[in-house]
């Protein structure tokens, strides 16, 4: 994928693009500290399981509603909510905050 492809994609998912995010958001994840594997995290809900399920709203892409987290984490993350019941989608209680 081409870097013109991949903001694109970004600009969609978030209004911003990953680079943008990043420098306003501080490029180390939220959780570990870590500055490899990053990824764009929502807080409270949000990525492909909302859009794919038209749960969007219209805070989803919100900065304030973004985070920066390793893979890992955002990883450790998901299985969290999950294992509370409270699915990958989450809501108003973020156990990575």
């Amino acid at each position: 994928m081409s870097q013109v492809q991949s903001n694109a994609m970004d600009i969609q998912r978030f209004g911003a693009t990953r680079k943008e995010i990043l420098a306003k958001k501080g490029a180390v994840c939220v959780n570990c500290g870590s500055n490899q594997d990053l990824v764009i995290d929502h807080i409270n809900g949000g990525g492909r399981h909302h859009t794919e399920r038209g749960l969007m709203t219209e805070n989803t892409h919100n900065l304030d509603n973004l985070q920066v987290m390793c893979r890992a984490c955002a990883g450790k993350k998901d299985r969290l909510r999950a294992t509370m019941g409270m699915g990958i989608e989450g809501n108003n209680n973020n156990p990575s905050q």
